[in-house]
This record gives C-alpha cells, sequence and structure tokens, in this order.
C-alpha cells in the first residue's frame, strides 16, 4: 500500500508499526516491509517541508481498500491490547483523511472512506471509554468524530443538491442519526433533521434518535432512557456514552420526585437509570439525597 522508496525508508529508520508485519512474525531488531500489510502513517504539515509528490497520493480505490484493510483485518487482530490497535487504526485513518484533503475528491469517494471511519471512532469511544487517559483520550477521538460526521454530513447535502447517485438511505439515516445522539437536546440538529427528506425521516433508526434528543430538550430524560434499547448496537454505543449527561439530571430531580411522589424507590430510579449494579448505585443515590436534604 506504499510505495518501494517509502517502504525501504520506513524499514531502513525502523519506522515499521507491529501491525504493519504478517501474523507470527517473530521480534527482529531490523524487521522487512511487507509491501500489502505497510500502511501510510499520518504526517503534520510544517515549514520547510515538500508538497507531496502525486506518486505519495493514494487514488480512491486505494484509499478505499487501505480503509477496509484497517477495518477487517487490523481491528480484529488478536494477542494484542486494543489500545494499541486503536492508535495504529486511528494514526492510519488520518492518514487517509489527509489524502483525502489534498487530492479534492467528489463527493461520492469520499462519503465511501468517512463513513466507515465515523464508525470506527463511534465504536471505539464504547469500548475505550473506562480506559485511563495515558492510553486512551475520549475528547480527542470525539473530536475527530465529529469533524468526520459534519463533513459527511456536508457531504451528503451536495449529494442531495447536485446531480450525483444519491448514497443508500440506511447509511445516511445511521449517519444522520448519531449526530443527534452525539448532540442530544440540540436545537440545530433537531432543525436539521426536520428539513431531511420523507424517506430520511421515516427511517426506524433516525426516528428513534430524533425522539430521544426531543425529550432530552424538553427535559423528559425518562423517556430518553426508556428510548435507549430500541436504537441499533452502533448507535447504541454513541447513547451510551451520553448516559452520565442524562443520570446526573436525573440525580438532581430526584429529590422532587421523592417529595411528590412517595412511590418512587431506588429500586425504580436504578431501572430508569439503565443501572444493572443496582447494590452499589443505591448507596450512591442515598449519599445523593442525604447531601440535598442537609
Amino acid at each position: 500500500m506504499l510505495s518501494d522508496s517509502v517502504c525501504c525508508r520506513r524499514e531502513k529508520e525502523g519506522l515499521l508499526h507491529l501491525l504493519e508485519l504478517p501474523i507470527g512474525t517473530p521480534l527482529h531488531p531490523a524487521p522487512e516491509a511487507h509491501p500489502y500489510l505497510t500502511v501510510k502513517s499520518f504526517s503534520r504539515s510544517a515549514a520547510g517541508q515538500h508538497t507531496p509528490y502525486q506518486d505519495d497520493l493514494r487514488p480512491p480505490a486505494i484509499l478505499y481498500k487501505t480503509v477496509c484493510h484497517l477495518l477487517t483485518n487490523i481491528i480484529e487482530r488478536q494477542g494484542m491490547e486494543w489500545c494499541i490497535v486503536y492508535d495504529f487504526v486511528f494514526d492510519r485513518l488520518r492518514a487517509v483523511r489527509q489524502d483525502l484533503v489534498i487530492q479534492g475528491l467528489g463527493s461520492v469517494d469520499s462519503i465511501m472512506v468517512l463513513e466507515p471511519t465515523v464508525r470506527f471512532h463511534s465504536y471505539a469511544g464504547y469500548r475505550l471509554c473506562a480506559e485511563p487517559l495515558s492510553k486512551f483520550d475520549p475528547t480527542i477521538n470525539r473530536t475527530h468524530l465529529l469533524e468526520c460526521l459534519k463533513q459527511l454530513l456536508v457531504l451528503y447535502d451536495e449529494v442531495q443538491l447536485g446531480c450525483h447517485d444519491t448514497p443508500g438511505t440506511g447509511a445516511r439515516a445511521e449517519m444522520e442519526a448519531l449526530y443527534l445522539l452525539l448532540t442530544l437536546g440540540y436545537s440545530e440538529t433537531l432543525s436539521r433533521s426536520l428539513h431531511l427528506p420523507r424517506e430520511l425521516r421515516e427511517h426506524h433508526a433516525l426516528k428513534t434518535a430524533f425522539a430521544m434528543s426531543l425529550a432530552m430538550w424538553c427535559g423528559n430524560y425518562i423517556r430518553a432512557c426508556a428510548l435507549l434499547p430500541q436504537l441499533s448496537p452502533l448507535l447504541m454505543c454513541i447513547a451510551a456514552q451520553q448516559l452520565p449527561l442524562i443520570r446526573r439530571a436525573l440525580v438532581c430531580m430526584w429529590s422532587v420526585w421523592t417529595q411528590c411522589y412517595n412511590h418512587v424507590t431506588c429500586q425504580s430510579f436504578c431501572y430508569i437509570l439503565q443501572w444493572t449494579n443496582r447494590n452499589n448505585k443505591m448507596r450512591v443515590l442515598a449519599n445523593k439525597w442525604s447531601a440535598y436534604q442537609k
């Protein structure tokens, strides 16, 4: 996936990643670069750095194959900590996006690359949410997720207004739903969804995400939690990362509920908040209640 000159340079300078070597390759201080496993890494623009040559830029077909390789062969690599896999895939996908920008590729080619990139960041944010900051930074992941997603939505609008082939309704509905869940309760996002084509607005994923975001905007946090099980696995990964926001709002309202409705118990409240380990959470709620009483 790289030119011979770049492969030789990275091999000579010892810049090959372990995930760029065939499975089962013994550890060696100077491993040889594999022509099909070595993937172009991301490099920042800097003063004095020459403009990339045409041969260094990968065409759309190669970019798409690179993304497929990263998200099928590399992401499922066994016997390695997934944080390391994430860092490698994150860097190589960033290099793919860099080639997209430099070449100014069309909407359809960019959409084919950005859609799986958005799915990767969505899944990674959920899978690594419990990792320490030294291994995974959720803010950086969310920043790149939003950057890719916003760029993707702009491309969707361009395709819709232009004469290009319209992307699949299911894929676009999923991306629009992701944007709604990432910005739960934002009026601007809700307004955008209302102006989408009818076939998109009637898609189950988008309807559920819209209802969840609308519930947050209205302050109906119980309904927002109740809609969570209706989401697809990928959308649930994003919505689960928003649960702390919903839980904080609900805990603040709990004191009012207990004064107005005597039947609101810790057990029912834990069920609403999607807390499975109820014994520990009940102690947390009891402490919160004591603080509010004071």
